[in-house]
């Protein structure tokens, strides 16, 4: 808008509160200076429901209040006490709620009189956006005990992969449900959209209650108010959006879901899955999160391996007592152990002497994820959580867990002992409290390089050294580079 009628009576009236408008801009909202959770505290909470940044947050120009925009909050604070003006705390624009529009254009520049003279030249060389984007930074509102829920869906938008395979409009162009809360896919195609379109003033969190509505229908267990774990729940979705691909493309349906029970390593192969013929699932689970493991029961003499299964995981589940940091987690994870009380007879040289078993990577995911085993189920029915600090790298090395095969012709990701295999900590599901006292935040690095922590509502930007002392049950690594 560049032109309101109640910006001109402003000016006529109190010419002070231009003051304020500078003052809050740059005392509060573009002070560098101030930490950034004090910022969120002055700025994005809401004096009325107290929630952080509801689809955004205004501060009044004419007294000490703020109110959101989802709730009509500082709407309701306006017509009550005829302060038609407040400045959004994210970006600092000065909004009419009169008007129900954005002050811009010449007048704007009136607030600041040093810039009044260099305005036909900043209006040459500049423009004014169409439309605000939230690039990501999109919070989602706790509805009862959903953090776990918000986590993973955070996680998930924030996947490269994930959002490429979204925008590509592949489910809504073929899906027939087309309803988010009936469709999985159809929820979180919408939940990205919000997380990455433009700001409206209709905010609902529309894909989000869907979402909800539409895991409630699925599983009862996940309705009500009690603590759930992410990782379950993140297992769950992916088998969920898998069924949606398969739903849609029935073609690749291969009579099964492709994932175990538990939808992760279950210690067993699945059909077909050690055999040449196997067909590979091109869903965006299959493709971006699935790798395979092999199991192989090795002779103590001759080191024959013929008795060796491929295994799928979409995760791997790494033990964490005792260990200090994650590679420690994850030579345990490795380690080749003795079997005992084995009924073994080696087909190549006949010995019966226990055999060797090792787990090894045959073939790795673009997303790694390593799930660190925090809750233990003990003898007695009791449930236990373990608070152990487990250090972790921002990247991380993974050729010394991968299967040696020296015959494949095109080394890649998947088996070549002698490359550099480089993963980027891109993700962490982090898990404070105990068993049944909880709390889940998600802690993501953005396109931009830099390190947000997504806690429900509120956004909050870490430095790295804030990062690597989370308390982490999930983390989630992307390929970044390979040396062969």
């Amino acid at each position: 808008m560049t032109h309101c009628p109640h910006y001109n009576l402003l000016l006529a009236s109190d010419k002070a509160l231009l003051k304020n408008y500078n003052l809050i801009k740059r005392s509060i909202i573009f002070n560098d200076s101030i930490p950034y959770k004090d910022k969120m505290l002055y700025t994005m909470q809401c004096h009325t429901c107290r929630e952080f940044n509801v689809g955004a947050n205004f501060l009044c120009l004419h007294c000490s209040f703020g109110g959101c925009w989802e709730h009509k909050h500082f709407d309701t604070h306006s017509r009550e006490h005829s302060h038609p003006f407040g400045i959004n705390a994210m970006n600092g624009l000065l909004f009419c709620f009169s008007c129900e529009d954005y002050i811009v254009g010449n007048e704007i520049m009136a607030f600041d009189g040093s810039l009044t003279e260099e305005w036909p030249i900043i209006l040459e060389k500049s423009h004014i956006p169409d439309q605000v984007r939230r690039e990501g930074l999109y919070g989602l509102v706790n509805m009862g005990s959903t953090c776990f829920m918000s986590s993973v869906l955070q996680t998930l938008v924030h996947d490269k992969y994930v959002v490429r395979n979204f925008i590509s409009q592949d489910h809504v162009t073929n899906c027939s449900i087309k309803d988010p809360k009936g469709c999985m896919s159809c929820a979180l195609d919408r939940i990205i959209s919000e997380c990455y379109g433009s700001v409206s003033k209709t905010n609902d969190h529309g894909g989000f209650l869907s979402l909800l509505t539409c895991v409630w229908s699925i599983n009862k267990n996940y309705a009500g108010y009690s603590q759930q774990d992410a990782h379950e729940f993140l297992q769950f979705i992916l088998n969920q959006l898998h069924n949606d691909y398969v739903r849609i493309h029935p073609e690749e349906d291969q009579q099964q879901s492709l994932l175990t029970n538990k939808y992760n390593h279950s210690g067993k192969s699945l059909p077909g899955d050690n055999n040449s013929k196997y067909k590979k699932c091109s869903c965006i689970v299959h493709s971006t999160f699935r790798g395979t493991l092999k199991s192989s029961i090795v002779c103590s003499e001759c080191n024959d391996n013929s008795k060796s299964i491929i295994e799928p995981y979409m995760d791997l589940s790494l033990d964490i007592k005792g260990k200090k940091t994650l590679y420690e987690c994850l030579d345990s994870f490795h380690k080749k152990e003795q079997l005992h009380d084995f009924d073994y007879d080696c087909p190549h040289c006949q010995t019966t002497k226990d055999p060797i078993k090792q787990l090894t990577i045959n073939k790795l995911s673009p997303i790694l994820i390593l799930q660190l085993k925090r809750f233990e189920h003990l003898m007695n029915g009791n449930n236990i959580k373990l608070n152990d600090f487990v250090e972790f790298p921002l990247y991380l090395e993974m050729s010394n867990y991968c299967h040696d095969n020296t015959n494949s012709k095109h080394p890649d990701i998947t088996d070549t002992p002698t490359s550099d295999i480089l993963y980027e900590l891109v993700g962490i599901i982090a898990h404070q409290g105990t068993v049944n006292e909880g709390h889940y935040t998600a802690t993501l690095k953005l396109p931009s390089g830099q390190w947000f922590k997504f806690n429900d509502s509120m956004i909050s930007l870490l430095k790295e050294e804030q990062v690597l002392k989370e308390q982490a049950y999930l983390l989630f690594f992307t390929v970044k580079q390979i040396n062969t």
